[in-house]
């Protein structure tokens, strides 16, 4: 076993929303909708209701993903109210990338959020190679290693596999440490 050094520190960034699979009407089969970027919100009295609006990539029928159904106005703060009546784009991106609310609207997802890596000062006094993963995405150690070193995948799988280098989950993201 060879000593193979890491060190350095990483954060993955979301670069898009969630798409999601589901029947068409309009294509009349299953189709990946992607965001329009856009919510409604319709009031009824105190109660509102909000969708993020989806289309679907080869018709533009849309899908309306419910984010809050008959909520009391004033649980929402007047910030967030206004961001989703102005659209924000960062409101936007919060909520289409809100991987528990797919799961709780029974939505099939179609992939993973796709990411880019950002480079981050080095960790003082820390060893190793770490990943910041404040959105939860879901991705193999081995793919993450190969982005970061720049090396192929199957060689990643290797050194990992090998033994050469551990990675260990953490509560923000992964730490990957040269065996020695």
């Amino acid at each position: 076993m060879s000593y193979f050094p890491l060190s350095g520190a990483f954060r993955m960034v979301p670069t898009d929303t969630y798409t999601i699979v589901r029947g068409c009407a309009g294509c009349g089969g299953k189709s990946t909708y992607r965001c329009a970027d856009r919510f409604r919100v319709n009031a009824n009295g105190k109660r509102l209701d909000v969708w993020l609006i989806y289309r679907c990539e080869r018709c533009k029928h849309t899908y309306n993903l419910p984010v809050y159904s008959r909520a009391l106005r004033d649980a929402l703060s007047a910030e967030e109210y206004r961001a989703l009546l102005a659209n924000d784009p960062a409101a936007v991106a919060r909520v289409g990338r809100d991987r528990a609310l797919f799961l709780r609207c029974g939505a099939q997802l179609g992939g993973e959020l796709p990411y880019r890596l950002s480079r981050l000062p080095d960790r003082v006094g820390e060893e190793g190679l770490w990943v910041q993963n404040p959105g939860r995405i879901r991705v193999r150690p081995d793919k993450l290693l190969s982005q970061c070193l720049e090396i192929p995948r199957a060689r990643a799988k290797a050194l990992l596999k090998g033994g050469e280098v551990v990675a260990e989950a953490t509560e923000d993201g992964w730490r990957f440490t040269s065996a020695r």
